[in-house]
């Protein structure tokens, strides 16, 4: 008679664990880069879906907004956790080594760095990749026609920025192969100096005035 209420303990005990294991995952925040990038502190420790480009390379990983953003903001590192099985077969999808991928990520966001070479204040440890849009091979100064360029940071999107990468990952023209969400690629062939110089300029003659 003693065993009784001991076993029915257990067996509500065993009804609760059951319970809080097919409770549905809550669902991530969404965001976009620029909301994040501009304000970040308020994201931190939460689980958030983004659409950004995912850079990476010979030290770096980071996220970057796939649109023009109205001011500059937090650079945001970015680790792969663990993934689920379909996440696995995406991201084997990306391009090896190095390369540029706008998709859409789910992941838990962290402040408190650094992380990453030491300039990442956040990061992103990225546990799901629900979808890719596209990908490209990258090297020194080869961006595709889909990462934003010359993105204005003084309020609008309209205009031109100093420098839409820094020098340190950039060559002497912008030229290579992208390839679209759908497989395809696209050629483009774009002077890096015949951009920059002239942008520099009248950034600081803009400034002066």
């Amino acid at each position: 008679m003693k065993l009784q209420p001991i076993a029915s303990t257990l067996l509500l005990l065993n009804c609760c664990v059951a319970q809080a294991t097919n409770e549905p995952e809550i669902a991530p925040k969404e965001v976009t880069y620029c909301q994040l990038a501009k304000d970040p502190s308020p994201f931190v420790g939460r689980r958030l879906r983004i659409r950004a480009i995912y850079r990476y390379g010979f030290e770096i990983q980071r996220l970057e907004s796939a649109v023009c953003c109205p001011e500059r903001g937090a650079k945001i590192w970015v680790e792969m956790g663990t993934l689920e099985e379909d996440s696995q077969k995406l991201l084997h999808k990306f391009p090896k080594g190095m390369g540029l991928v706008l998709a859409v990520f789910v992941g838990t966001f962290e402040g408190g760095g650094p992380y990453g070479d030491g300039g990442y204040r956040f990061r992103l440890t990225v546990d799901q990749i629900e979808k890719i849009e596209s990908t490209a091979r990258a090297s020194p100064g080869h961006d595709p026609v889909w990462v934003p360029q010359n993105c204005e940071t003084t309020g609008d999107n309209s205009g031109r920025q100093v420098l839409a990468a820094p020098l340190h990952e950039v060559g002497p023209c912008r030229a290579g192969r992208a390839e679209a969400g759908d497989g395809t690629e696209t050629n483009w062939t774009f002077p890096l100096f015949r951009e920059i110089v002239p942008s520099r300029i009248n950034a600081i003659f803009r400034a002066r005035s």
